[in-house]
């Protein structure tokens, strides 16, 4: 797969570890997730491959990519997304 460009959106969000893992999966030290946002121009054929953790994936347009994300820093990367790219 070819991927033009990758933009960082600047969004980093902290998620606490007990929100995402439910425990304190690397000790009590670590708290919380940074968690950063990038937008790519992916080819509309790409054939994409996703980890175990996963068990599928859908291509959408924004306004069904914001109904479909539980956590608001997903939905503010979006917002910036879709600022950078208009």
């Amino acid at each position: 797969m070819e991927i033009s460009d990758i933009v960082d959106l600047k969004s980093v969000a902290e998620l606490s570890v007990i929100d995402v893992a439910g425990y304190y999966r690397w000790g009590e030290d670590i708290r919380v997730i940074p968690e950063f946002a990038f937008l790519a121009d992916v080819p509309s054929d790409a054939k994409i491959k996703i980890s175990c953790e996963y068990t599928e994936y859908l291509w959408c347009n924004s306004e069904q990519a914001m109904q479909l994300l539980e956590w608001d820093s997903n939905q503010q990367a979006i917002t910036k997304a879709e600022q950078i790219s208009s």
